[in-house]
């Protein structure tokens, strides 16, 4: 939490700091080159973080579709509510 307050009080300050910079720069008579952004000046505002590479593509056997089987076991416990043991021999 203290953390939390760090980082919120630095961004209101680096915002500040930016924007006194960038005045000076204009009084100063210095139109070109580059200005001075918040992160400039925060301590909290590191690189960006790395990529993340996508998630590889899921294999077949990975993840098995729906077999017919499976479907109507499903349908015969819970829909038209038929014991369990009766069906006992239709799945493997």
């Amino acid at each position: 939490m203290a953390e939390a307050r760090q980082r919120e009080a630095w961004g209101h300050t680096s915002v500040l700091l930016a924007m006194a910079a960038n005045l000076g720069r204009m009084l100063a008579g210095r139109k070109g080159g580059k200005t001075f952004k918040p992160s400039d000046f925060d301590p909290f505002a590191g690189p960006p973080p790395p990529e993340v590479p996508p998630p590889p593509e899921a294999s077949p056997e990975a993840s098995p579709e729906a077999l017919p089987g499976n479907v109507r076991l499903l349908k015969d416990v819970f829909v038209d509510n038929k014991p369990l043991e009766h069906l006992e021999g239709l799945h493997s």
